[in-house]
């Protein structure tokens, strides 16, 4: 009779210690693949924090042949994480916005200048001219909004989700809702601050007229 197995369930028994080197090689390569996954974890955690926008959204404006969007970056140093991308026949170019908190603060509207140019007008006053050809002028002179044509607003909208409500970001036209440029709270404008009148210190969000898709 034999006493001593002499066949594993798979075919023959490894010598004695072969298990033990076995184990012991998987215990190594897994060390040494440690160090690669945790690399790769932060590469791509850094990939998600900056390249990826948190809240995005895009609209046309048909007159002009241009696309303008509107992307929200995570941040963690003194960037706004606000970024507005416009894109024309003649070209494209972006903008880094100034402001903060944009979680509520993110109402960033979009105008129509009489030299078929644009202007984006965000918190406070976070205002940029872009003309015709591209060029951008920061905190452009009151004067020069009188003739501005109000298209709409990207804001972060309330939508439905089952018995959840989540958040969007979203272009409200003209038509749908009224110009308001917000003011973070402040209730002071200042001289020197383009559409003065449609400054307010907050501006109401679209939470009941976006709620469905």
């Amino acid at each position: 009779m034999i006493t001593e197995p002499s066949l594993a369930r798979h075919g023959v028994l490894p010598p004695d210690g072969q298990r033990f080197a076995n184990l012991l090689l998987h215990l190594l390569a897994g060390m040494l693949l440690l160090p690669l996954v945790l690399i790769a974890s932060v590469v791509i955690f850094f990939a998600y924090w900056n390249f990826m926008p948190a809240y995005s959204a895009s609209t046309i404006v048909p007159d002009l042949q241009a696309r303008v969007s509107l992307r929200f970056y995570y941040t963690s140093g003194q960037e706004s994480g606000r970024s507005v991308i416009i894109e024309t026949p003649r070209g494209s170019t972006t903008i880094e916005m100034c402001g903060f908190d944009w979680a509520h603060w993110g109402r960033t509207s979009v105008y129509r200048t009489s030299d078929r140019g644009l202007a984006i007008v965000g918190l406070h006053d976070c205002d940029y001219l872009v003309s015709h050809d591209l060029t951008v002028i920061p905190r452009p002179a009151p004067a020069s909004s009188a003739d501005w044509d109000y298209v709409g607003a990207f804001d972060l909208v309330f939508i439905s989700q089952g018995r959840a409500d989540a958040r969007e970001m979203r272009f409200i036209p003209a038509e749908e809702q009224a110009e308001c440029i917000i003011m973070g709270g402040s209730d002071f404008v200042h001289s020197w601050m383009t559409r003065k009148e449609a400054r307010h210190p907050d501006c109401p969000w679209p939470r009941v007229e976006y709620s469905k898709r």
